[in-house]
């Protein structure tokens, strides 16, 4: 998932012999350049890139018509900001100045604290870092997603070691369990699932279907096409069907594009013979899978939904979603989760 680093810089913490964990405490500043992270990973995309330029094009030949105004360019300006201000709202609200920040580099993994919870990564898992003025990105090797941890947090020397742990990391293509020193195992009860060979393909239309096909990313796509079209066909209206035509098949391609690419990913995550593992702590969920364990407080989740044999849960960061098999809470531990996170939502 930023901030002004040379103000409040790293505070190294000796836990263990084995561990130096490295603290940071997040500014004002902080969501905004988490928004800005995002944006900028966002525009690197193929498909974005893609479609900004196709809309740049088509707002240039509308301006260069002989029926040129400005009505069109100003919308979907006007669009944009509100976007824009809305995300920052929105990051803002769930990253509160003051929070803490922790990191250590073990032996074989990296171990992070944040408001939202503790998670320990195996390096073999990341194929890459990039290092900005105020974040500190890592790739999964799988999904080829981004995250984001402050710069603040890391000293350069910490940098300089995590750089080369990845890089001389044996890359990890299949599950792993990790024994976490952050991220101790519960003492409670666990519940664990196998998955098979179709889990991989369920999983993925599950996914698509509640995340990526959600109606108001749906409308918000149909909003763009419609003004997108509008402008371009100014000039010549009867061009406003074939310009349709070209938005349509560009959004249906890219749907397809996306569902194909994650398809790919959840196949290279989640091999054949995958375990789970999770508990219902006090104040956290604790989940194993494969490469890494995670145990995330109930009050980082924004909201849950149960679709088809998958438990979707949304984080209050980023407004992500998260997903495991349904078949980790069996019983009443679907109702137990859901009323957990009820209960830890912020007043």
């Amino acid at each position: 998932m930023p901030m002004r680093a040379p103000t409040l810089g790293a505070v190294e913490q000796p836990v263990s012999e084995q561990l130096v964990w490295h603290s940071w405490t997040a500014d004002r500043a902080y969501p905004r350049h988490v928004v800005h992270a995002n944006l900028r990973i966002l525009l690197r995309r193929p498909l974005v890139i893609a479609l900004v330029v196709i809309s740049l094009l088509l707002t240039a030949l509308a301006l260069v018509s002989p029926e040129a105004d400005f009505v069109g360019p100003v919308i979907l300006a006007a669009l944009a900001v509100a976007v824009y201000v809305a995300v920052n709202a929105r990051v803002r609200s769930v990253l509160a100045a003051g929070a803490t920040y922790r990191v250590a580099l073990g032996p074989d993994t990296l171990l992070a604290e944040t408001p939202s919870g503790n998670v320990e990564l195996r390096y073999g898992l990341l194929s890459g870092m990039r290092v900005e003025r105020h974040v500190v990105l890592t790739r999964d090797r799988s999904t080829k997603r981004w995250s984001v941890l402050p710069r603040g947090v890391f000293p350069d020397h910490a940098l300089y070691e995590l750089q080369a742990r990845i890089q001389a990391a044996t890359p990890i293509t299949s599950p792993t369990t990790v024994g976490s020193a952050a991220v101790p195992s519960p003492q409670g009860p666990t519940t664990s699932y196998t998955t098979d060979g179709d889990f991989v393909r369920r999983r993925a239309r599950a996914f698509f279907r509640t995340v990526v096909l959600r109606p108001e990313r749906l409308a918000g796509m149909a909003l763009v096409v419609v003004v997108t079209v509008a402008l371009a066909s100014r000039a010549n209206h009867e061009m406003a069907p074939v310009w349709a035509a070209v938005m349509v098949a560009g959004v249906a391609g890219a749907f397809a594009y996306a569902y194909r690419r994650l398809l790919r990913a959840s196949t290279a995550q989640v091999p054949v013979g995958t375990t789970y593992r999770a508990a219902l702590g006090t104040t956290a969920l604790w989940v194993e899978g494969p490469g890494s364990t995670g145990a995330t407080n109930y009050s980082a989740f924004r909201q849950m939904a149960v679709r088809a044999d998958f438990v979707f849960l949304q984080t209050r960061q980023g407004r992500a979603f998260v997903i495991y098999p349904a078949q980790l809470f069996p019983g009443t531990g679907l109702t137990d989760l859901r009323h957990r996170i009820t209960a830890a939502a912020p007043h």
